[in-house]
Parts: structure tokens; C-alpha cells; sequence
């Protein structure tokens, strides 16, 4: 029997020890699952102080192995920026589950979450689902891309109706109740800072009824564990994912799987049947490849509920706009 291969690299040695093991078991989950031949799995460990080495020496592992015909991964963007040439140079089949960030489109790169876009498309729908018409956006600064962000999501948000502001996140010397007006929700692009809790929490008791929001850098547990019950409430955070860390692990190894028990092992062929643009029900919902293999998908949208990040189920819901 033919040994086929497929790479899972995830960082271990790194912070995230519990998400990557979350990745890896769901990745065996969906490879036992299969029906057809079992996929031999190579896990390598791209994690530590020397990441970009490691990434790069690892691609070139995968590169070179015959029997390789798919490599998962990498787990950060910045990795798949550095792996990703050289998989593509060698035909090698490669899909991101959980990268984030606007990629150059190669030949064999398929990316298991939207881009930038469909997170500005996904909070246009939330802000008309609550009948809220003013929207303030603030951006942090000096963290890369937030203000190009916030550009991106206030031009989605104002084509859908909504009335849109933006400025960069205020300093000391500045009183965010002199910017609020008629905004009905402020939603906040970058990353989580030290003075996050002072902001949620000081513009809550402004304005109770404000919808407090923000982006995936903002989602972070420690915050939500620090809210007031008032603020938790009116919070709500939107995410490049939809769900688990493991949902995108088993959908990563199953579209893999599908790809190689229509085209064998061949490596052009696996790579061309998997960026084919087409429409696939996954295990985080149904989403859609384009030609340059990136999914077109909502993104998901994240709650407080006791202290804790848990994501919207619109059935449990019990918004203030339906009481």
C-alpha cells in the first residue's frame, strides 16, 4: 500500500498549548472518520524562540517527502507567510485553519477563514438585526493594521445603512463622552489593552444602553472576566471564527481527505480538486472556496455570560431590545 502523508504543524512549545492540542485531537478525529484509507499524520512542532527557522525548515521537510501530499498549517499567519512559498513551490497542498490575515494567493494555500471584509459585512447585519443606526468605530494605533481595519469595516457598515463614525481610540486627556453623541454602539478595532477594563467599564455607566463592541484582539478572556454584569451584557465581540479551535482542525484534515480520495496521491492534483471553488458544508457551518482559496464566510460573534467568552446563540438570546 502506498504511503501517503499529510504534515500537521502546530506550534506546542508556545502559550497555546491547550488550542493546539484541541487542533491536533480534532485533526486525528476526522482522520479516523474516514472512511477510505487512513492518511498517515506527521505532526511537527514549529513553536519556541526560533519559530521562523523552524517553519521554514519544516516546509522544506514537507517539500522534499515523496510521500507527503498535504501539510495543515501552519497555526499563525506569520508562519504561513514564510511557509507558504516554499509548499507552493514544491505543489504541495496547503491548508491554514485558523490564520487570519490576508494572504498573498498562491497556487496550493487554501484558508479555512474569511478575510478582513466579511467581519465588517457580519456586524453591518448584527447592527440591523438590533435596529441600531449610529455607530461609533475607534482603532487603536502603533499595532499594525486596526486603522486600515476600522476604514475597511466603517465603509462596509455605512453602505448598509448604518450611520458611521471613526477616531483613533481616545487618549488620557480626552473624554469619550464628548465623542458618543448619537452613537447607539461604539466598536472597538485592535487589540486589548491595559486600560480596556477602565474603557468597557466607563462607557457603560455613560451610557447603560450603549452596545459595547469589538474585534478578535479584543476578545480576550481576562477582559470578559473582568466586566461589570451591566457591561457583559451589552458586550459582544466578532471573530474571524465561528466556532472551537477543533471545528477548523477536523475541517482542515476532512477537506484534505476529500481532496485526496478524489485525485489520489498525486500532489498537483490533490491541490488543484482542493482550491476548487465551490461550496462546502463544514463543521462550522457552510462556507464557500473562492478561486484563490480562501473561504467566504461569516464571522462569528462572541458573548460574556458569567464572567466568560461564549459564543451568540440567537435562540438563548435575551437582549434588552427583546425584553
Amino acid at each position: 500500500m502506498t504511503t501517503v502523508r499529510v504534515y500537521v504543524s502546530v506550534c506546542i512549545n508556545d502559550d497555546n498549548v491547550k488550542t493546539t492540542r484541541e487542533l491536533i485531537h480534532h485533526v486525528e478525529l476526522a482522520n479516523e472518520s474516514n472512511t477510505g484509507a487512513r492518511l498517515e499524520l506527521v505532526v511537527v512542532d514549529t513553536g519556541g524562540h526560533a519559530w521562523r527557522h523552524h517553519t521554514a525548515a519544516l516546509a522544506e521537510r514537507a517539500s522534499s517527502d515523496k510521500h507527503a501530499v498535504a501539510y495543515l498549517g501552519d497555526y499563525y499567519s506569520a508562519q504561513v507567510a514564510i511557509s507558504a512559498p516554499i509548499l507552493a513551490g514544491a505543489g504541495l497542498l496547503q491548508v491554514a485553519p485558523l490564520a487570519n490575515e490576508h494572504l498573498p494567493a498562491g497556487e496550493t494555500l487554501v484558508q479555512l477563514v474569511p478575510a478582513n471584509a466579511a467581519g465588517g459585512a457580519t456586524l453591518a447585519r448584527w447592527l440591523t438585526t438590533h435596529a441600531v443606526t449610529d455607530l461609533l468605530i475607534v482603532h487603536d494605533y502603533g499595532t499594525g493594521t486596526a486603522e486600515h481595519d476600522a476604514a475597511e469595516w466603517a465603509a462596509i457598515t455605512a453602505e448598509a445603512g448604518v450611520r458611521t463614525r471613526m477616531r483613533r481610540v481616545w487618549d488620557h486627556d480626552e473624554r469619550p463622552q464628548d465623542d458618543i453623541a448619537d452613537a447607539r454602539a461604539v466598536c472597538y478595532v485592535g487589540v486589548a489593552g491595559s486600560g480596556a477594563f477602565d474603557l468597557w467599564n466607563g462607557l457603560h455607566t455613560m451610557d447603560p444602553a450603549l452596545w459595547l463592541l469589538g474585534t478578535e484582539g479584543v476578545a480576550q478572556p481576562w477582559l470578559a472576566a473582568g466586566l461589570s454584569d451591566g457591561a457583559a451584557e451589552r458586550t459582544r465581540f466578532f471573530t474571524s471564527r465561528r466556532a472551537g479551535v477543533g471545528a477548523y482542525g477536523f475541517e482542515a484534515m476532512t477537506l484534505i481527505i476529500d481532496a485526496v480520495t478524489r485525485a489520489g496521491a498525486d500532489r498537483a492534483a490533490v491541490a488543484a480538486v482542493a482550491r476548487t471553488a465551490r461550496q462546502r458544508v463544514g463543521a462550522f457551518g457552510r462556507y464557500t472556496l473562492d478561486g484563490a482559496g480562501r473561504a467566504d464566510a461569516s464571522f462569528g460573534v462572541m458573548c460574556v455570560v458569567a464572567g466568560e467568552l461564549v459564543w451568540e446563540t440567537p435562540a438563548l438570546s435575551r437582549d434588552a431590545t427583546d425584553q
